[in-house]
């Protein structure tokens, strides 16, 4: 089954779900819940609704699913918080009660008041860019090898991969450069140090909301804190300029 992340205020939470299965599985963040408070939700239907209630703090969801092959469970999701509006649930309201087999998680937070004026004219990847730490610095280079590519997506026909550093190896973030359409032309490689200068380099090659989307969706089994930070920041960036 495929797993994401859900940003639960408070709470580490993840959704797995094949596209029509769905479940997901929540601990109470913090040292003093490291064997507390925690449950899981195996029922659909509440699955569905729980997931049209997060969309305000996880609004790259819906495209990490399709991005997944899950247009379906997507739409779903969709439907139920296009046709139930979701009201904050106030700190005194208890949740409704869940199954006898599940803990219930806490009530989602409440919807963060709109941004400046001003930020609204930011696109997201400009305030995601600005939202990363470290160097920007990026070039181009000869060729480079690793084991394990990781699929990112296309932009403009090239098919991009990322490679993360190795953890003791040099601290360097490789983006190779292919062209499906042109098999027989020679790979080229991008490097930076920092992730932070890959990130700019894809938004100047044209990465937009959808493959910055889509590129947080396929890497968190690369496990580096980098990304990690990078989807947090592409999270708050959604919250802040389409709500």
């Amino acid at each position: 089954m495929d797993r994401f992340e859900l940003n639960w205020p408070g709470v580490d939470a993840q959704l797995l779900t094949d596209g029509w299965r769905c479940r997901i599985v929540w601990r109470q963040r913090g040292r003093h819940h490291a064997n507390g408070i925690g449950g899981t939700i195996d029922n659909n239907v509440q699955c569905v609704r729980r997931l049209a209630e997060s969309l305000d703090g996880s609004p790259y969801l819906l495209g990490a699913l399709r991005s997944r092959g899950h247009d379906r469970l997507a739409r779903q999701i969709e439907t139920v918080a296009d046709a139930e509006p979701m009201a904050p649930a106030e700190p005194s309201t208890p949740m409704q009660a869940p199954a006898p087999t599940e803990a219930a998680p806490p009530a989602r937070s409440q919807r963060r008041e709109p941004a400046a004026a001003a930020r609204k004219s930011v696109a997201p990847t400009t305030a995601w860019l600005d939202g990363l730490t470290g160097s920007d610095a990026w070039e181009a280079a000869a060729n480079r090898r690793a084991k394990t590519w990781t699929e990112i997506g296309t932009i403009d026909g090239e098919g991009l991969f990322l490679k993360a550093p190795a953890p003791k190896g040099k601290p360097e973030w490789v983006i190779k450069r292919t062209w499906p359409d042109a098999p027989k032309r020679k790979a080229e490689y991008v490097v930076a140090g920092e992730f932070k200068g890959i990130a700019c380099w894809l938004v100047k090659a044209g990465a937009g909301d959808a493959f910055i989307e889509g590129m947080l969706a396929a890497v968190p089994e690369v496990d580096h804190e980098a990304l990690e930070v990078a989807a947090r920041v592409w999270r708050t960036v959604q919250t802040q300029t389409t709500h």
